[in-house]
């Protein structure tokens, strides 16, 4: 299980240190940058591939926020979105379940957990998954679009993924990467707490 992960970004602006994280609590409020981060329509949006034989049915698939950048098909071409039934458009499936939001670091109250002035940044996120029985359908994608809202320059900028992954019992989990593969994992030391030694 994936207790907790987040999106660390970190650099420099004008010769200081700032950055923007997420891991157990986050630097990040809903909305575009600039935007009301207490804004109704700043939400998860989640959307089915089984939306398109009623697309009426959810108010998130005629409402998807493509003002925002969330990833649809415009079908007839216009550049308007016109969801179905009444139009043509829909949401871009990259799965059978999709989420997307959006949100930024621009709060300096949001900034409690290094304490740094904002980046700047707009993360636009979109979350995938599949339904079916193979292991691809016990796997969850994360596509993530990171801008520079901000007038200043970012330099020696470095982006990682922070995570604590929970094996069972979460006191006895150790973790590590194999660089070639550019994979992460996780294991125990030993016999679990929650699932002995057939973990």
């Amino acid at each position: 299980m994936n207790f907790a992960s987040g999106i660390w970004v970190s650099g420099l602006v004008n010769g200081e240190i700032r950055t923007a994280v997420a891991e157990f609590g986050s630097e990040y409020a809903p909305g575009p940058y600039g935007g009301d981060p207490n804004g109704e329509t700043y939400k998860l949006y989640k959307v089915n591939l089984y939306d398109l034989e009623n697309p009426s049915a959810n108010p998130d698939f005629q409402s998807w926020p493509v003002d925002d950048g969330a990833p649809w098909v415009d079908v007839d071409n216009d550049g308007v979105y016109t969801p179905l039934p009444k139009g043509q458009d829909h949401p871009e499936f990259l799965g059978d379940q999709v989420i997307w939001y959006v949100a930024n670091d621009g709060d300096t109250l949001t900034h409690s957990i290094f304490g740094t002035a904002p980046l700047g940044l707009e993360t636009q996120t979109t979350i995938w998954g599949y339904d079916r029985l193979d292991p691809l359908g016990d796997m969850m994608f994360v596509k993530q679009l990171i801008i520079n809202k901000n007038i200043n320059t970012i330099e020696n900028a470095y982006i990682g993924l922070w995570a604590d992954p929970d094996l069972g019992y979460a006191a006895d989990d150790f973790v590590g990467s194999d660089t070639l593969l550019g994979m992460g994992f996780c294991y125990n030391d030993g016999e679990d707490n929650d699932f002995g030694m057939n973990v």
